[in-house]
């Protein structure tokens, strides 16, 4: 799953702000329709104000849109202000999927434990590697050179076994 929206996202009281212009209605009139105090709109288009499951189903009936609409933009949105390109959890995942980095920690060869900038240098220094991101080579084997043999290594790697 990529890391960006594909597009910008708005607040959804920005959409609404722009079909409420479309209409010809005022934050009091729609607020008259749905039942509710103006508070409530004026705050939904200022995105001070989620969307809640009942004003979706309320804007969706007076501008037959269906509640869904107003859901996933209110959704969309949300996730959007939590969304961080590079998070911890996807560098760590990345890693761990890459390394047998237990393996290595309970041999003792590398350190870094919840430290991920610390764990990738450590993985760095020990397989003589650039960048994460680069194909394990040679230089990858050397670092085994002078170390016993570590099976699920070579069998996640295919690396032949070092005497």
């Amino acid at each position: 799953m990529k890391d960006d929206f594909p597009m910008e996202v708005f607040p959804p009281g920005a959409i609404l702000k722009e079909e409420l212009s479309a209409r010809g209605w005022s934050q009091a009139d729609l607020a008259a329709i749905l039942g509710r105090p103006p508070r409530v709109v004026n705050e939904i288009i200022k995105a001070k104000r989620a969307i809640t499951p009942e004003t979706a189903h309320g804007l969706g009936e007076a501008l037959s849109t269906g509640p869904e609409l107003w859901m996933n933009l209110e959704s969309l949105y949300q996730l959007s202000l939590v969304r961080v390109k590079h998070s911890a959890i996807a560098r760590r995942a990345r890693i761990f999927g890459r390394f047998p980095v237990r393996e290595l920690q309970k041999r003792g060869w590398i350190s870094g434990g919840s430290n991920l900038d610390g764990l990738e240098r450590s993985l760095l220094a020990f397989f003589r590697m650039e960048s994460l991101d680069t194909t394990c080579t040679a230089a990858c084997a050397l670092a085994w050179k002078d170390l016993k043999t570590c099976e699920r290594f070579q069998s996640f790697y295919q690396v032949p076994a070092l005497d």
